[in-house]
């Protein structure tokens, strides 16, 4: 049994080099049986991340919920450093992103204001980083985004059926390494009870209330696909979302290797959390509140009143962003764009926005260091010089032994 931390699938955290992934037992994978996707067939998929590659410092994926809200998974705005838990959101937002390497029509909007508690990310109240219980963020826009559709966010707990196709999309890993565009793949729903019976072997305490499972013979989401989402999709031979968008889950956790029928894909189910999301999302912008069918208050503007941003705002202090809040400590990496292949480190280091540099903390498993290598590979190829990392000072693994 893997231990809680280990079993995150978290879309690979780069921010600021953080890295936390589940256990590796195999080479990682992207949407693992997926097909390219077509340029702008789902326009609510975005990009989020960190600093100023898209390739390097994309993150977690995530889908517009408003004109200026984000919804992504709370674990992408998380990293595990030497004292625990700590609080690293990410910098960016991108839309009409599809080939990472190519900016043409690309608009990325940065979160202003990236403090806990009352900035421009915020988080399920209920959120468990080692559980992935209430696994949602939002975040929060300042520039409003009017040419793209929203999802429609499910509200019905009864949504989707048994065996329902499910659309599943993002940016993640392949087994030979990072691919530049999204792919996406129909999986079908599995019922929380059935996801915790034969032929599946999660145990009851794994699957909560606030999660849902779905599966395919050789499909499944992986590493980097995490805040991704997953929609009400068509089925049949060409499958793909349906019209309207309709996002019933949100793509959280796995069970070690990709794709492997015994364990269906983790999702944090979208109806368990959508009056979160929708009550967040009115109180700063007016948008998605529930006293209307449109989703917007009679005059508009809401009825809690639209607050402004910091740069209009004359002084007026916003809405607490999380209830509750307790902060965490910020994420301060030690950077090390090259270590010498002799040099053992001390600390636990990472690499700013270059996915090579991990390490025994992020339970990469008992092929860690070949993994880092491969990685590392990648990178020289890419003009970018680098090094694995293949131990640390805890001795949690080091295959060189």
């Amino acid at each position: 049994m893997l231990s809680k931390v280990s079993i995150v699938r978290i879309g690979i955290v780069l921010i600021l080099g953080i890295v936390a992934v589940n256990s590796l037992d195999a080479p990682p994978h992207t949407i693992v049986g997926g097909d390219e996707i077509k340029p702008n067939s789902r326009p609510y998929l975005v990009s989020v991340g960190s600093g100023e590659s898209a390739f390097w410092g994309q993150i977690c994926a995530g889908t517009l919920v408003s004109p200026q809200a984000v919804m992504t998974a709370a674990h992408c705005i998380f990293g595990i450093g030497a004292t625990g838990l700590q609080w690293s959101p990410p910098e960016w937002v991108e839309f009409n992103r599809y080939d990472l390497f190519n900016d043409t029509d690309v608009v990325r909007v940065y979160l202003k204001d990236r403090s806990q508690c009352d900035g421009d990310v915020a988080y399920h109240p209920e959120f468990d980083y080692f559980t992935l219980e209430h696994d949602v963020a939002i975040l929060f826009l300042t520039t409003a985004i009017k040419q793209i559709t929203p999802v429609t966010l499910n509200t019905d707990p009864n949504v989707p059926v048994a065996n329902a196709p499910l659309d599943v999309s993002g940016w993640g890993l392949t087994e030979y390494g990072f691919p530049s565009v999204p792919y996406a793949a129909t999986i079908k729903y599995v019922t929380n009870e059935a996801c915790t019976k034969k032929p599946y072997r999660f145990e009851d305490s794994l699957i909560l209330d606030s999660m849902m499972c779905a599966v395919a013979e050789g499909k499944d989401s992986c590493y980097g696909d995490s805040g991704g989402p997953l929609m009400l999709g068509k089925g049949g031979r060409k499958g793909g979302p349906q019209n309207p968008a309709v996002q019933v889950g949100i793509v959280s956790w796995g069970n070690g290797k990709c794709a492997d029928d015994r364990f269906p894909g983790v999702y944090t189910r979208v109806s368990a959390v959508a009056d979160y999301v929708k009550d967040t999302v009115c109180a700063r912008t007016g948008d998605l509140c529930r006293n209307s069918k449109s989703g917007k208050s009679k005059s508009g503007k809401g009825s809690i009143r639209r607050v402004k941003s910091k740069s209009s705002a004359k002084g007026k202090k916003k809405p607490d962003t999380i209830k509750n809040c307790e902060k965490l400590p910020t994420f301060s990496p030690t950077i090390s764009i090259a270590p010498s292949a002799s040099a053992a480190p001390t600390t636990t280091t990472f690499l700013h926005s270059i996915p090579s540099q991990l390490t025994c903390q992020q339970h990469l498993g008992p092929h860690g260091c070949q993994q880092q290598r491969q990685w590392a590979n990648q990178a020289n190829q890419r003009g970018m010089v680098h090094e694995a990392n293949c131990c640390d000072s805890t001795g949690l693994f080091n295959d060189e032994k």
